[in-house]
């Protein structure tokens, strides 16, 4: 490991040498930016190596390396304030020192970094699920087994992944019993609606270890299967692909529509790789995620269509795999399907013993966390068994760091606009008439006045049987003190 080098700063100006004192002073204010750049990616280095020193239980190793960068610090600091800079002098203090409270954390669940779920997590899911695993493929776990998702391009892991209860309502999106041909065979459940091409089965090639691809080709023509779904008025539904586009120029409309039945009447909405286009939009050559959102107002069926030319003639060459069809308004991990459609029950991970790391007074909570969405989304929740009585941290827009008693709001901070689908790092304090909140590197938001309620159990990524994160928890750090605000800031800034 190659650690960061730190220049020594040139002579400061002195008033014993009045006449060389503004060209010093010069010299010394303007190499204090490359010294202060140097010195706080040295303490990011030794306070990433501190983590995962104190993750797994080094807690010798992880002081020792912590002491060594704020003596450091502290040294130069003093430098500078003896030479007259003393706002120099506290701003370089502050940008290295307060990196990291100088009190450990009593709890850290650190999911992405240690790629481990401790046992003080209990976690319980009703059924098996998916994740993306190391080797970027989307692989079955069992029943009650956490799922650590991995990014399927970088293979970096992403952390805990918790989703609310889905059902894939397509038959068969395993495309089983597919053959190839001109036009070929449709796999089972699945019916060609107009077939002027080719199919080509690619067996056990989806990203699903368990599935297959779909290979469609058609020049100047339809070639195209179909899968009819129930659908509700006032519900919103989901269809969700991945894709890959060999050649040809094709609109999206073209490749996936959705066509009302039984007098269904619904409005759609069309992503590609996680941003919202027009129908008619034309992926470029290669791999791509699609859903489509439709918005019923009248129940019927709809007519899911995958293929190509399933609006008009067309003329390209396009892989299919992983389709899926939910009740909801996004969509979530792949659930693999057969004879019968398939439902993943909800992730629920908690922390049920409190003592000895809590702290009832004061406290603070750091959480980082992604969502696909925004909105009633918790990233944690500390409560006594009821929605009366609780401490969270909401992926929202409106707020982000909440405290009530019997339901009445003590402190409901908002710090500003949270990300979407990407890593958001909020900060909470707690302590009587002294809250406070930073997000993603924002000047913290405070409130003077409240108390601070009892707690017996911290749910990770949802609240009590509902406001699933439906995303990412890459960790969860618990601080048995009020941070400073200036601390929490620079938490929420790494």
């Amino acid at each position: 490991m190659t650690v960061p080098q730190i220049t020594a700063l040139p002579d400061p100006p002195s008033r014993q040498d009045p006449t060389n004192f503004a060209v010093k002073g010069d010299a010394f204010l303007g190499a204090l930016p490359d010294f202060a750049t140097e010195a706080n990616a040295l303490a990011t280095q030794v306070n990433e190596r501190v983590d995962a020193a104190f993750a797994a239980g080094l807690e010798s190793a992880a002081t020792n390396a912590a002491t060594t960068v704020t003596k450091a610090a502290e040294a130069r600091a003093s430098e500078l304030a003896a030479a007259g800079f003393a706002n120099e002098a506290m701003l370089l203090s502050l940008g290295v020192e307060t990196l990291r409270p100088s009190i450990k954390p009593s709890l850290l669940l650190d999911f992405a970094r240690a790629q481990v779920v401790p046992p003080s997590v209990t976690f319980t899911r009703a059924s098996t699920a998916t994740r993306v695993g190391p080797s970027g493929l989307i692989e079955t776990v069992g029943i009650n087994v956490p799922r650590l998702d991995y990014d399927p391009i970088t293979r970096a892991c992403l952390g805990l992944l918790v989703e609310e209860q889905r059902t894939n309502l397509l038959l068969n999106s395993v495309f089983a019993g597919a053959v190839s041909g001109t036009p070929g065979t449709a796999p089972t459940s699945w019916s060609f609606i107009t077939a002027n091409g080719t199919t080509t089965f690619l067996s056990s090639q989806s990203r699903f270890t368990g599935g297959n691809k779909l290979r469609f080709s058609a020049t100047a023509n339809r070639h195209y299967l179909g899968r009819s779904v129930a659908v509700t008025a006032g519900q919103s539904s989901c269809f969700s692909s991945e894709f890959e586009v060999v050649s040809g120029t094709i609109g999206l409309n073209s490749l996936f529509s959705g066509v009302a039945q039984s007098g269904a009447v619904f409005t759609s909405k069309y992503y590609l790789d996680g941003i919202e286009v027009l129908d008619n939009t034309k992926p470029t050559v290669g791999k791509h995620k699609i859903h489509v959102v439709h918005t019923v107002t009248t129940g019927g069926e709809i007519q899911n269509r995958v293929g190509i030319g399933t609006i008009n003639n067309a003329t390209a060459d396009v892989i299919f795999d992983i389709p899926q069809f939910e009740v909801g308004a996004f969509p979530t991990s792949y659930i693999p399907t057969t004879t019968a459609s398939v439902t993943r029950a909800a992730d629920v991970a908690s922390v049920n013993t409190l003592s000895p790391w809590y702290r009832a007074d004061e406290g603070t909570f750091f959480v980082e966390a992604s969502s696909v969405v925004t909105g009633v989304v918790y990233a944690y929740q500390l409560d006594d068994g009821t929605l009366q009585n609780r401490i969270f941290s909401l992926v929202d827009n409106a707020h982000q760091f909440s405290v009530r008693i019997a339901d009445t709001v003590q402190a409901q901070l908002d710090a500003g606009s949270v990300l979407i689908n990407s890593p958001n790092k909020i900060a909470g304090s707690y302590k009587a008439n002294d809250f406070a909140l930073s997000l993603n590197g924002s000047a913290p938001v405070f409130d003077i006045d409240g108390s601070v309620p009892n707690a017996s159990i911290l749910r990770i990524g949802s609240t009590i049987n509902s406001g699933y994160l439906n995303g990412h928890i890459r960790q969860i750090k618990y601080f048995p003190q009020r941070l400073t605000n200036a601390q929490l800031q620079a938490l929420t800034s790494l």
